[in-house]
């Protein structure tokens, strides 16, 4: 290589060399306001995310209701169910008897028109003969007493059959009416499920959309959570100085729990994820009071069947005087209580929330329809 392709490579590479700009490091003035910025997101973002979660929450609480009405509406058929069957059965048997009954009085008829074809076989004048063949006014007397009294007991069999098909009809028309109310019932009750069940799937979409946002703000406050990481290792490395080590306290009374308490809710843990089933009450799904029963079974106490129930038994216990295994409860105003879980400790419970749901933990500070708790052993 020549002396001149040397110097134009050197010449080539000075030029380059103040072509291409420097990046300066950002000052801590730069990455202070940075980091604020950040910080302001995240604040707006946890805002609008805690926003959702009421909203969703209150959704929820919703849901718990339709379960409710669904519950009771669902019952509500199939004791209409029941009264419709025994009132068809109650017809049939009320059909069985007028027909036993119009057969009897054929019968009884039958009879009739061959006594009164014997003794008016030849029309008029034979019944005259029967009469008028009478040996002596006794037997005149006699004769004349056997025919009414035939015809009577005719009568009055015939007036009996009567009155017995006719009392019987009117049976038969007040289950007709009765089976019609209950079938106008049962409709009506059909209705309103349908129309719950539909709610139901309305506000299951709402969560569904509501769940899908809070996902998108808990993204976005996880990416600027991760800035302000970087940029707080930016000026921990500008100020050339060790993060300070903060030692913190666990100082404080404390609540003194039980080791029962604890062991309960221990055991809950154990179904975090389980499905939410209507009527459940087992591993393979509970509902609220399912669940509840289940757990507290596991250590020899029974407690009742439904929400409305359990809230009977044990002790009392104030909002602030919760410890964990406590049942806590809700219930709308004017309504009966719907739901129930068992609080966990830092304002938290596990509960079976609704359909379409799973065992998990909330916050007992999101429910506005907190009612009341029970402390049981």
């Amino acid at each position: 290589m020549n002396k001149k392709a040397i110097a134009a490579l050197m010449t080539l590479g000075i030029i380059i060399s103040y072509s291409v700009p420097a990046f300066a490091q950002p000052t801590e003035s730069e990455l202070n306001k940075q980091l604020q910025q950040h910080q302001s997101e995240i604040s707006k973002n946890k805002s609008a995310l805690q926003n959702l979660k009421n909203k969703r929450q209150e959704i929820e609480e919703a849901i718990e209701m339709l379960d409710f009405d669904i519950e009771n509406l669902m019952i509500s058929i199939s004791t209409t169910n029941s009264k419709i069957e025994q009132v068809k059965k109650d017809i049939k048997a009320a059909e069985e008897e007028i027909k036993k009954t119009e057969e009897e009085m054929q019968i009884e008829k039958d009879l009739f028109n061959k006594r009164m074809r014997a003794m008016y076989i030849n029309g008029v004048d034979g019944y005259l003969n029967i009469i008028l063949e009478s040996k002596g006014f006794s037997d005149f007397l006699s004769r004349v007493e056997d025919i009414k009294r035939i015809a009577e007991a005719d009568k009055k069999i015939i007036d009996e059959l009567n009155a017995k098909k006719e009392e019987i009809a009117k049976k038969k028309k007040t289950l007709d009416e009765k089976n019609a109310s209950l079938q106008a019932l049962k409709a009506e009750n059909e209705q309103k499920l349908a129309k719950l069940k539909q709610n139901k799937d309305e506000q299951a979409k709402l969560i569904a959309q509501l769940k899908e946002e809070e996902s998108k703000y808990t993204a976005e406050i996880s990416e600027s959570q991760n800035k302000i990481n970087s940029i707080s290792k930016q000026l921990e490395e500008l100020r050339k100085k060790p993060a300070p080590v903060v030692s913190a306290s666990r100082g404080g009374s404390g609540l003194s729990v039980s080791a029962s308490g604890n062991d309960v809710v221990g055991f809950a843990y154990k179904f975090e994820g389980t499905p939410y089933v209507w009527g459940g009450t087992t591993p393979a799904g509970f509902d609220c009071s399912g669940f509840v029963q289940y757990v507290y079974r596991r250590f020899g106490v029974n407690l009742p069947r439904v929400a409305a129930d359990q809230a009977t038994v044990g002790v009392s216990v104030s909002r602030n005087e919760l410890q964990p295994g406590d049942l806590v409860f809700f219930k709308k105003s004017g309504r009966p209580v719907h739901h129930v879980g068992i609080y966990v400790g830092n304002g938290c419970y596990i509960h079976a929330p609704q359909t379409g749901d799973v065992i998990k933990v909330s916050d007992l500070s999101s429910r506005s329809d907190y009612y009341t708790a029970k402390r049981v052993k």
